[in-house]
């Protein structure tokens, strides 16, 4: 398999949080999608233990702070 690692890459992920409180205290699970471009594969690859685990990983958190924030109207209506 051949991949030529100077080529940047797009990349995207989807991904699930369950239950977690929004700011006005209900609970919701999120769906949502988490999309990136990599503009140096080869640094991607080989200087990042485990990125897709870091991208996660990272999305995650920014995502729980967000509805942690954020009441269930805005959430459910515009999120």
């Amino acid at each position: 398999d051949h991949r030529d690692l100077h080529y940047p890459l797009r990349r995207q992920r989807q991904m699930c949080i369950r239950d977690r409180l929004t700011g006005d205290e209900n609970i919701v699970d999120i769906n949502f999608v988490v999309q990136w471009f990599v503009s140096n594969a080869a640094q991607y690859v080989f200087n990042i233990r485990d990125p897709e685990k870091n991208i996660k990983d990272s999305a995650e958190s920014v995502m729980r702070e967000v509805i942690g924030k954020t009441n269930i109207d805005f959430a459910l209506a515009e999120g």
